[in-house]
C-alpha cells in the first residue's frame, strides 16, 4: 500500500513538472487558437509574461481570447497582429503593466481597444495601424505614459482618437496618417510637447488640428501634408517652437493659416520654413510670411471670452463672465486692417455694416489684448 502511494505521489510530480514545463519562461507567441486553448488550460496560473506577448500570425484563426483573463503583467511588449477573425480583446482586461511597446495592427474584424482599460503606463512605443473595422482608441483611455513614437496610420473607419486624451507628453514622434474618416485630433487635447517629429499626412476627412491646442514644443520637425479637408491651423496658436523644418503642402482645402503666424513672428522655427501647394495666406512661403507680419499675433483666447453667436450675422455679443475692465474692442481684417473701433458702450456689437466673411475681434483691457476671430454670414 505505502509502495503504492509513493508511486501514485511520484507520478503527480512528474506530470506537474511537465504540464510546467510547457508554460513559457520568457516570451509567449501564440499564433492560432488551439495554442490559444493550449496555454489557457496548461498555465491558469501563470499571471506574468516574462517577456512580450505576441497573440496572432500571418492569417491567424484566432478569435476568443477570454481565457487569458489571469495574465496581469506582461513584463515587454504587447503585439495583437495579423488577426483575421478576432473582434475583441475580451480576455486582455486584467492586463495592467506592459513593460515594452503596444502594437495593435493589421486585425481585420477588430472593433475597439475595449478590454485595455486597465492599462495605465506603456514603457514603449504605442503603433495602431492598419485595422480596417477599428473605430475608436477609447481603450487606451487610461493610458497617461508611454515611452517612444505614437503611431496611428491606415486605420479606414477610425473616426476619434479621443482615447488618448490623457496623455500629456511624447518622448518621440507622433505619426498620425491615411485615417480616411478621422475629423479632428480631439483626443490629443492633452498633449503639450513632442520630443520628436510631428507628422499629420494624408488623412482624407481631417477638418482642423483641434485637439493639439495645448501643444507647445516639437523638439524636430513638422510635417502637415495630403489632408484634403484640412481648412485651419487655428489650435496651433499655443505653439511656440519647433526644433526642425516646418513643411505645410498639398493641402487642397487649406487657405487659413493664421494658427502657426505666432510662431513665424517670433521665429519659433529652428530649421526652414516651406509653405506650398495650399489656398489663400496659405499658397506659399511669399504670400504667407508678409501676410502674418500684417496680422495681429493670434493667441489662445482668454477662456472667459467667449463671443456669441459665431458665426454671426446682425450682432456679436460678449459673454458677460468676462471680468476685465474692457478699453476698446476693434475688428479687423485677416489682413489686418482695422475696420471698426470703438469703446465699450455695452457688449453687443452691431455687424450690420460689415460684408460676409471671417473677422479679428481685439479685445483691449488695461495690460493685454485678447484676439478671437469670429464669421459674419
Amino acid at each position: 500500500m505505502k509502495k503504492t502511494t509513493l508511486i501514485l505521489l511520484f507520478s503527480a510530480i512528474i506530470v506537474s513538472q511537465y504540464s510546467r514545463a510547457q508554460c513559457p519562461a520568457g516570451d509567449l507567441i501564440i499564433q492560432n487558437q488551439a495554442q490559444v486553448n493550449y496555454f489557457v488550460d496548461q498555465c491558469p496560473d501563470v499571471d506574468t509574461i516574462h517577456g512580450s506577448l505576441i497573440i496572432g500570425d500571418l492569417n491567424s484563426n484566432i478569435n476568443d481570447i477570454t481565457g487569458l483573463q489571469f495574465l496581469k503583467v506582461v513584463t515587454g511588449g504587447l503585439t495583437i497582429q495579423h488577426n483575421d477573425s478576432l473582434q475583441s480583446l475580451l480576455g486582455l482586461d486584467s492586463i495592467s503593466s506592459i513593460g515594452g511597446w503596444l502594437n495593435v495592427s493589421q486585425n481585420l474584424k477588430l472593433l475597439s481597444l475595449a478590454h485595455l482599460e486597465s492599462i495605465s503606463s506603456i514603457n514603449g512605443a504605442i503603433s495602431i495601424s492598419k485595422n480596417d473595422q477599428l473605430m475608436d482608441l477609447d481603450g487606451l483611455l487610461n493610458v497617461s505614459l508611454f515611452d517612444g513614437d505614437l503611431i496611428i496610420s491606415d486605420n479606414n473607419q477610425l473616426t476619434n482618437i479621443d482615447g488618448l486624451a490623457n496623455i500629456q507628453d511624447a518622448s518621440g514622434s507622433v505619426r498620425i496618417h491615411h485615417n480616411a474618416l478621422l475629423p479632428n485630433l480631439n483626443g490629443l487635447i492633452k498633449l503639450k510637447s513632442i520630443q520628436g517629429d510631428l507628422t499629420i499626412q494624408s488623412n482624407d476627412a481631417l477638418k482642423n488640428v483641434d485637439g493639439l491646442d495645448s501643444l507647445e514644443t516639437i523638439d524636430n520637425h513638422c510635417s502637415i501634408t495630403y489632408n484634403g479637408s484640412l481648412s485651419n491651423l487655428d489650435a496651433f496658436a499655443k505653439l511656440t517652437s519647433i526644433g526642425g523644418d516646418l513643411y505645410i503642402g498639398s493641402n487642397g482645402s487649406l487657405s487659413d493659416c493664421t494658427g502657426i503666424c505666432g510662431l513665424i513672428n517670433n521665429n519659433g522655427i529652428s530649421g526652414s520654413l516651406s509653405v506650398g501647394d495650399n489656398l489663400s495666406n496659405c499658397l506659399n512661403n511669399s504670400v504667407l510670411i508678409p501676410y502674418c507680419q500684417a496680422v495681429p499675433t493670434l493667441s489662445i483666447a482668454n477662456p472667459e471670452i467667449l463671443i456669441f453667436p459665431n458665426p454671426a450675422h446682425q450682432y456679436l455679443r460678449l459673454s458677460d463672465h468676462f471680468n476685465e475692465e474692457i478699453q476698446q474692442l476693434t475688428i479687423s481684417t485677416l489682413a489686418g486692417k482695422i475696420i471698426h473701433s470703438q469703446k465699450l458702450k455695452n457688449k453687443r456689437l452691431d455687424l450690420t455694416n460689415l460684408s460676409a466673411g471671417m473677422y479679428i475681434l481685439a479685445v483691449h483691457t488695461n495690460h493685454l489684448v485678447y484676439y478671437q476671430k469670429f464669421v459674419v454670414k
